[in-house]
């Protein structure tokens, strides 16, 4: 009876200390990034937002991003759930159901309206991964530089405006020759004879003549 006593305490005693032990769980976690991109002022440029997960496959996401709409105009996005811009801001649904990718991106077209370093933002972001694990992707940013014409487009404006000048003045010259090649009257006859050379005439008609065709 004492030893089945003992075996009790024993098997208690195992079961408190296993209770007692701290259990861990490993947490999501993931990053977001922007891409940057150059271009002319006037001309669109796309830059690609992505969404990683760092510990399993990623499963949806959902960021705000932001821009100065004095610098930069939304054009159209490619990629996600959903994806809408304007106003300054884009906002982006990812959803994925393969349950092998890790990250989930998408893209976003802007044009250039001013010269300078323009940033489009993440103002807010929420991830979670194929086991509706939740993490925070965090921030970032990308840049868009907006350039002003190069001298060697506006070389190319002269070229063109050169080749049409030359165009212009490689045009024939008008003959000026100013000589008749023909003369005649009807009725009538012209005196002297036409001659190319000759700049007067008399013209002889009929007595009841009330009209004559020069040609």
């Amino acid at each position: 009876m004492r030893y089945k006593n003992r075996i009790r305490g024993i098997l208690f005693s195992i079961c408190l200390l296993v209770l007692a032990l701290p259990f861990t769980t490993q947490a999501a976690s993931g990053s977001i990034s922007i891409s940057s991109k150059s271009g002319n002022v006037g001309s669109t440029v796309a830059i690609t937002c992505t969404v990683r997960c760092n510990s399993d496959a990623i499963g949806l996401a959902d960021v705000v991003l932001t821009y100065d709409q004095s610098s930069l105009q939304y054009i159209s996005g490619t990629g996600g759930y959903s994806l809408t811009g304007g106003s300054g801001s884009v906002i982006y649904h990812g959803l994925t159901q393969d349950g092998t990718a890790s990250s989930l991106s998408f893209t976003m077209n802007f044009k250039i309206l001013k010269v300078g370093s323009h940033k489009v933002s993440v103002s807010s972001s929420d991830a979670y991964d194929i086991n509706e694990v939740q993490f925070a992707p965090g921030g970032a940013s990308g840049t868009i530089t907006g350039k002003a014409q190069t001298s060697s487009n506006n070389n190319n404006n002269n070229t063109n405006n050169n080749h049409n000048n030359n165009t212009t003045n490689n045009q024939p010259a008008k003959d000026s020759n100013t000589k008749l090649k023909s003369l005649q009257i009807y009725p009538g006859t012209l005196s002297p004879a036409f001659s190319a050379d000759n700049t007067s005439y008399r013209v002889n008609l009929p007595a009841d003549t009330t009209s004559v065709t020069i040609s």
